[in-house]
């Protein structure tokens, strides 16, 4: 399962490249950042993320990734296990067998989705903290 973190930045970036390369570096680590308190906020806050599924934890196997290139960077916060999906989702891709109870209170549908509508603008802050550190 991914979810991230997307938009197109390609002037911004047109610019940075002209300013510093020390400013893509920022970005990168701003964007591993916001990726890593998303991850923090789909734990700390309902719905959260299930803690286990058979065949893995959803709440700690997951990688972070973060990729220039195209119109811009994208981050991903990648869940190893398969059945991530099918509970953020709350059924499985082709809309068939819908989750009716999920392994602990709090935890539900959207768990990642909710943090980025919620919490969207302060995972942007984050990366732009990065950027305002060059010199």
């Amino acid at each position: 399962m991914k979810t991230g973190l997307k938009f197109d930045a390609s002037a911004f970036l047109k610019d940075m490249k002209r300013i510093n390369k020390k400013a893509y570096k920022a970005f990168h680590i701003g964007m591993y950042y916001a990726l890593v308190q998303l991850n923090l906020d789909s734990k700390a806050e309902s719905p959260t993320v299930p803690k286990s599924a058979s065949g893995g934890n959803l709440r700690s196997d997951f990688d972070i990734e973060v990729k220039a290139g195209g119109k811009g960077y994208e981050g991903e916060l990648i869940h190893k296990v398969p059945y991530a999906l099918y509970q953020e989702a709350g059924q499985k891709e082709d809309g068939s067998k819908e989750v009716r109870n999920y392994t602990e209170p709090g935890s539900g549908k959207d768990f990642m989705k909710t943090k980025l509508d919620k919490y969207g603008d302060k995972y942007f802050e984050r990366i732009a903290k990065e950027y305002n550190k060059i010199k």
